[in-house]
């Protein structure tokens, strides 16, 4: 129980310092002239594996290893899914220069 406390305290310091990153990111994409389609991908993929390895862990603790195998499953195919915008990106930029 402690730990769940915890982790939830140090998930809130964590989400404050989140805003700084962001505001750093948008400030380079604004300097390179970036699309934000390109990033959004990349964001969604590192908040999935964020949270599917936290809840890997939870499982773990739990001694649930089946549950966690099945979240890290689940987590790489998600990942899998919100990069796919990325990879029709980069495909249609390797045809444009085909």
């Amino acid at each position: 129980m402690i730990s769940l406390a915890l982790t939830i305290v140090v998930g809130a310091v964590l989400l404050q310092l989140l805003d700084d990153i962001l505001s750093f990111v948008q400030q380079l994409m604004e300097l390179g002239g970036l699309l934000p389609q390109l990033f959004r991908p990349l964001f969604k993929t590192v908040a999935i594996a964020l949270v599917s390895r936290v809840g890997c862990e939870l499982c773990r603790d739990a001694d649930s290893a089946s549950a966690a195998s099945l979240i890290e499953i689940c987590g790489a195919f998600g990942a899998v899914l919100a990069a796919l915008p990325l990879f029709e990106t980069v495909w249609d930029m390797l045809q444009g220069m085909l």
